[in-house]
């Protein structure tokens, strides 16, 4: 087994972890002695680990349902307006890197691989900027204007070289079977001066060495690798990207994070997951608990309840040391002939 990132071919096991769905499940985790990349073990087949990509993994609730909300109302409601404010950042940066006329603005072309059912690139699309976003999954997202949804993996949609403004690959990368060539072809459409914004899992975070393999966010074995912060900016560096920004805070996925995880160490081999489940109206979890459904529900709303305030303080706390559970880092792309040897570790 060779490394994704670097080719080397010392890997070391880790440790050994649940499924995200099904706690019977084990995956190992190896790490790259050459590079630290973490990659989950044995790399499934991609019809195998297709059926873990089931419809209500992207909402809906039941699996013959096909709607846009993944979970609870409020929840749903909360999720989208951290959606919508995903892009400013990177907007920002596209304005002070690669600054076009005012009047041109809605010219720039955006690129979300990756969308799931589209959300973030629809909230962009509908403000008149040109937009596609690519998704493996084939379901049917409603036709908007300025909008073009490619299915298929990234590098098999030959898009045109130099073509994109910026490209937001938002917890996407942890799930592709080769990060490096993703990073890569993303380099390729990128246009120089263009901005790239990339979330992922923050393996060498707090959350990650605290709850090992009850951590909320390892999601077996859907996650395929799992990175710290010298990784991905290498990554990114030998693909002619300089990091710009790397935060590790992250409110909707960093505190929910503490909060199943600290029930997971408890609830994991019954109920892995099982606030989350519960607030994505999952079947599965309502038929497993059948009519105690109502006791689990409360134990894990009024656990998550009491675990809020200190969730909130550990955040704050662990993205401060840059120890923080998401990993954000936006970059810019340069030229292939320009040379940089900042440090920003």
């Amino acid at each position: 087994m060779a490394c994704a990132n670097c080719g080397g071919e010392s890997l070391i096991f880790i440790k050994q972890c649940y499924g995200f769905d099904d706690s019977r499940e084990r995956f190992d985790l190896f790490r790259c002695t050459e590079c630290d990349l973490v990659c989950t073990y044995p790399p499934l087949p991609p019809e195998t680990l297709g059926r873990y990509y089931h419809s209500n993994y992207y909402g809906g609730g039941d699996e013959d349902k096909k709607t846009d909300s993944k979970f609870h109302p409020w929840i749903e409601a909360l999720v989208r307006i951290a959606n919508s404010s995903r892009g400013r950042p990177a907007i920002g940066y596209l304005d002070q890197y690669h600054p076009i006329d005012v009047n041109k603005n809605r010219e720039r072309r955006f690129l979300d691989v990756g969308c799931g059912r589209g959300t973030f690139i629809r909230s962009l699309a509908k403000l008149g900027y040109s937009c596609v976003g690519t998704e493996i999954s084939h379901f049917s997202v409603e036709p908007q204007a300025n909008l073009t949804i490619m299915h298929g993996k990234l590098g098999d949609l030959n898009l045109p070289e130099k073509s994109f403004d910026c490209v937001w690959i938002w917890h996407v990368l942890e799930h592709t079977s080769d990060p490096r060539e993703t990073i890569r072809e993303i380099s390729r459409t990128t246009k120089p001066n263009g901005i790239v914004a990339i979330a992922v899992p923050h393996f060498g975070s707090w959350q990650s060495s605290l709850f090992g393999k009850h951590w909320f966010h390892l999601d077996l074995p859907r996650h395929q690798f799992h990175f710290t912060i010298p990784v991905l900016v290498s990554m990114l560096k030998a693909n002619h990207f300089e990091p710009i920004s790397i935060r590790t805070l992250s409110w909707e996925q960093n505190v929910y994070g503490w909060i199943q995880s600290a029930q997971n160490v408890l609830f994991y081999r019954k109920f892995p997951n099982g606030l989350y489940s519960l607030l994505k109206r999952d079947r599965k979890i309502v038929d497993q608990a059948g009519i105690a459904i109502w006791f689990w529900g409360f134990l894990w709303l009024a656990m998550g309840a009491i675990l809020l305030f200190p969730a909130i303080v550990a955040t704050i706390i662990a993205a401060t040391f840059r120890k923080g559970g998401t990993l954000m880092i936006h970059a810019r792309r340069l030229e292939i002939t320009e040379a940089f040897e900042s440090e920003y570790l």
